[in-house]
């Protein structure tokens, strides 16, 4: 059998090594021990290959005019190999079925390559396996059963592959087993009721597969992270017993049922994803005020009815909110302006009615905030007023929106003929409000075309042949939704969300200067 230089010398010819950045003594006379990305032990044999560095420093590199990257199969003769790394290799080929007589393993990290095939039943002689990685290649076929002979395995890595069939039951026999990861596959069948076993079991990501198991599976109490997004599961939602869970994710899925009031026992609780399951139903339990760690809830695109519990206001830890299509109906909470790191406030397609709570004005780090369709009232310029406080400007930059259309918002009425109850500098636009109190159910094309041009006749020349063809064609008066569906299209995007950083760019390309003011006289009567 050849010798360990041999084994390495052949190793580094497959492996393409002249052109690894570099090789520090590789294929020469020199002591192997100082072979650069091995380890020796007393007796001269090799325990440690880590080629990973290879791999990371020639990322993104151009490959195709390169011969591929392939283990040598003389590598299954490094018979005391402990730890094997060779991960972002770009290494090609089936996986490798030297690596089965490697018995010494504890870590095999092959992850991010192009390795296909199957995994064999041979992988059940690994015994002395502790971490395997094999993720984000293109391995086929099913899990074998003999898996579950990895009895010393802790963690195991398999997503991003194309593996198939139902997940072995024999799983459920790494009792030593805290990180399970099978996103992006192709399993079918149900989560085997032997997962729960798994008494050391931290984290398990399943998302994008095919399952089609009920979320009521019997796992152990000790899991941190149950991410099961996007596959077919059905039934209720029964994850009360999981108290120490940090991470529900079971979005894009057939679940049914509400949730349940013994959501308050899991107090650990960071991120809750239950959108897009179509089936939940009921209220959102006032107990959910008591996640006090919570960061993230995502109910959306369900049938959640009632009002939404005010108990939320409590969570002075969340950055978003997204509850949007539902049945909320109700006033909008005015405790939620206690959320003072909220980043992201999306109630829209609801029943919601009232005004929009003035102690919104204390989200000053909210980003986006979305109503739109709803049965919301009050003056526009008010809702926005104490949110504006901290800085109007964050309304204009790359990184705030208002979605606010379909709802029976109105401006306030001009006063004395001063505009000091529109906020965002309108006291400044007098001259070019239109002559007009109350709602404003259309928009006085003449004036906008007109006055607003005659004063900034440099932008955008292409809108004003577009809104002067409207005035012509369509006559003085427009219903907003005429305009909107004239300009959102022109402008190629969601007018009603991004249009002032649509204006913004438009003034970096054609060194037109925008104003807010300006920007706002524009804009806004689009909107109501």
């Amino acid at each position: 059998m050849a010798n360990e230089r041999e084994i390495l010398t052949s190793l580094y010819h497959s492996l393409n090594g002249d052109d690894w950045p570099v090789t520090n003594h590789w294929c020469s006379d020199r002591p192997l021990n100082e072979w650069r990305f091995i380890t020796i032990n007393p007796e001269g044999d090799v325990t440690y290959l880590d080629l990973s560095v290879i791999g990371y420093n020639t990322r993104g590199e151009d490959e195709y005019d390169k011969p591929p990257r392939t283990i040598s199969p003389s590598l299954g003769g490094l018979l005391f190999l402990e730890y094997l790394n060779l991960s972002e290799m770009k290494i090609v080929g089936e996986f490798p079925s030297c690596i089965y007589g490697l018995v010494n393993l504890d870590w095999v990290l092959l992850d991010n390559n192009k390795l296909t095939g199957q995994i064999s039943g041979e992988i059940g002689r690994l015994t002395n396996l502790q971490y395997l990685r094999l993720n984000n290649n293109m391995l086929t076929g099913k899990l074998p059963e003999e898996i579950g002979l990895l009895t010393n395995l802790e963690n195991m890595y398999f997503e991003y592959n194309m593996l198939t069939g139902k997940l072995p039951e024999e799983i459920g026999l790494l009792t030593k087993l805290e990180n399970l990861e099978l996103c992006n596959n192709k399993f079918t069948g149900t989560i085997p009721e032997e997962f729960g076993r798994l008494t050391n079991l931290i984290r398990i990501w399943a998302s994008e597969n095919e399952l089609v198991s009920s979320a009521s599976v019997n796992i152990n109490t000790t899991l941190e992270v149950l991410s099961i997004s996007e596959n077919n599961l059905i039934g209720d939602l029964n994850i009360e017993n999981l108290t120490k869970l940090k991470v529900i994710d079971f979005g894009d899925n057939r679940l049914s049922g509400t949730i349940p009031r013994e959501i308050r026992n899991l107090t650990h609780l960071v991120y809750l994803f239950l959108q897009n399951n179509n089936n939940f139903h009921g209220i959102i339990p006032g107990e959910i005020g008591l996640l006090l760690n919570l960061e993230l809830l995502d109910l959306s695109e369900n049938y959640f009815t009632g009002k939404i519990p005010h108990q939320i206001g409590k969570l002075r830890r969340l950055e978003r909110i997204i509850l949007r299509k539902n049945a909320l109906t109700g006033k909008i909470p005015q405790e939620l302006g206690n959320i003072r790191g909220l980043r992201f406030l999306i109630l829209d397609c609801n029943k919601l009615t009232g005004s929009v709570p003035l102690t919104l004005g204390n989200l000053a780090n909210l980003h986006e905030l979305s109503l739109y369709n709803n049965e919301l009232v009050g003056y526009v310029p008010q809702m926005f007023k104490e949110i504006t406080n901290h800085g109007t400007q964050m309304l204009y930059n790359d990184y705030f929106s208002f979605l606010i259309y379909n709802n029976h918002f109105s401006f306030p009425p001009r006063n004395n003929n001063h505009c000091e109850t529109f906020p965002l500098g309108f006291d400044k636009l007098t001259d070019e409000m239109p002559q007009k109190a109350g709602k404003f159910p259309y928009l006085k094309i003449q004036e906008l075309a007109e006055d607003f041009f005659k004063a900034n006749g440099r932008l955008m020349d292409d809108m004003k042949v577009v809104l002067l063809q409207l005035r012509s064609e369509k006559g003085i008066l427009l219903p907003k939704d005429t305009v909107l569906g004239v300009i959102a299209p022109y402008l190629g995007l969601n007018v009603l969300n991004r249009v002032p950083t649509v204006l913004l760019e438009l003034q970096n390309k054609r060194g037109v200067k925008l104003t807010k003011d300006i920007i706002l006289c524009v804009i806004v009567p689009f909107l109501t």
